[in-house]
């Protein structure tokens, strides 16, 4: 008499195979969302993530591919495992058996609990692997939080140093932050608007014909702080600034705060200065040509004219 496994055992378990299943997949659901989930927390300052942010989504889709692609070898192996599986005979089947077949049947339930052993530790090694790649991210995230912080705190610091050059390195180092960390990149360019606020000529003071070293270069990091293509607009406040001569060509300065500010003699040629707050802003021989003053509030265009330097280019 031979026992057939395949009759003994049937469907051989189904249910343990869909809940393995289920579980894999939930596991490189998790893990694939958590991956991707940071990306968008890291560029949500953007309006349109660049290209190669665009490739870090896709790490649940390769998890998922590959968790697949162990369960179906994992699955194989259960398969040919439970295949050959005999439930422990009766004491009356055993009698019956010649000695061949019952080393036989000893041979298959030994090898059968062998390859069962070894597709769960398959699927135990994955579920550890998923599990180290999220611990990793998590640490790495941290550490990167951690570093952000310091290289912060060292700028800003610096910026306050009674050394211009110490002052000139901690504002483009703010730039560079501010690339390296879109997320805090507004915060940023609100310490650099600030200085340039509260570092200028006091109101009852003559302004300077051209501004200090160190503002003009905290206003040449403003204006080209959102000229890259993701960034949203800044809104920069940068109201009752006095910069008579400043150079701010091609500078970025979208929907941004500038009333009252002293902007005489400044070069604002191909500045974008849309949807800004022009109130009471002193634009006297200004030299607005090519700019885009679309949306402009505070000012006609008309006023605009009488008082700055204008041309065909210049768009209202």
């Amino acid at each position: 008499m031979k026992l057939n496994p395949l009759k003994a055992r049937r469907a051989g378990q189904p249910w343990l195979a869909t809940a393995v299943t289920l579980v894999v997949l939930a596991l490189a659901y998790v893990s694939g969302q958590l991956l991707a989930d940071w990306v968008p927390r890291e560029y949500e300052t953007y309006e349109t993530p660049p290209v190669w942010p665009q490739l870090t989504p896709g790490a649940p889709a390769v998890i998922i591919t590959v968790l697949l692609a162990v369960w179906s070898l994992s699955r194989q192996t259960m398969d040919r495992a439970r295949a050959r599986w005999v439930p422990a005979p009766t004491a009356t089947e055993l009698a019956a058996l010649p000695v061949k077949d019952r080393e036989e049947l000893l041979i298959q339930r030994q090898q059968a609990r062998t390859q069962w052993i070894s597709g769960t530790g398959v699927l135990l090694s994955v579920a550890f692997t998923a599990f180290g790649l999220i611990y990793t991210a998590l640490t790495l995230e941290a550490t990167r939080e951690v570093q952000t912080t310091d290289r912060y705190t060292k700028n800003i610091e610096q910026l306050g140093s009674a050394k211009l050059d110490v002052r000139l390195g901690a504002i483009y180092a703010l730039e560079r932050l501010g690339r390296d960390s879109p997320r805090d990149h507004d915060t940023i360019y609100d310490v650099l608007t600030t200085f340039v606020r509260e570092h200028g000529p006091e109101l009852k003071a003559k302004p300077p014909a051209k501004p200090a070293t160190d503002i003009q270069a905290a206003l040449t990091v403003i204006g080209r702080g959102t000229a890259e293509p993701y960034y949203l607009p800044l809104n920069a406040d940068l109201g009752e600034i006095r910069v008579p001569g400043a150079n701010l060509v091609h500078s970025n300065l979208i929907a941004s705060d500038l009333r009252l500010a002293d902007l005489s003699g400044a070069d604002l040629t191909n500045a974008n200065l849309s949807e800004t707050n022009l109130s009471e802003t002193d634009l006297s021989e200004t030299d607005l040509k090519g700019a885009d003053l679309r949306g402009v509030r505070g000012m006609t265009p008309d006023q605009i004219r009488r008082v700055a330097v204008t041309d065909k280019t210049t768009r209202f």
